[in-house]
C-alpha cells in the first residue's frame, strides 16, 4: 500500500508564510536596532567631548567682568 501525500491546507500554508513573514520582519529590526545602539553611543560619546572642549574652553577664556568683580570684592 502506498502512502498518499497529505492533502493540501491553505490555512497550514497561510500560517507558515506569515512566520517566514514574521522571521524576516525580526532579522530586519534586530539589525536597525544594532545599527541605532552604534549610533546612540556614537552621539552620547559626541556630546561629551564637546561638552568635554566647552568646558575646557571657559577655562582657557574665564569672563572678563567676573575677573573685575572679583578684584572689587576683595578691595
Amino acid at each position: 500500500m502506498a502512502i498518499e501525500p497529505p492533502e493540501p491546507c491553505p490555512e497550514r500554508a497561510r500560517l507558515e508564510a506569515i512566520i517566514a513573514c514574521c522571521e524576516k520582519r525580526t532579522r530586519r529590526a534586530a539589525h536597525k536596532k544594532a545599527i541605532a545602539g552604534q549610533e546612540l553611543a556614537d552621539a552620547k560619546a559626541a556630546e561629551a567631548r564637546a561638552r568635554d572642549r566647552l568646558a575646557q574652553w571657559h577655562i582657557d577664556n574665564p569672563d572678563p567682568q567676573g575677573s573685575l568683580l572679583e578684584k572689587i570684592d576683595h578691595v
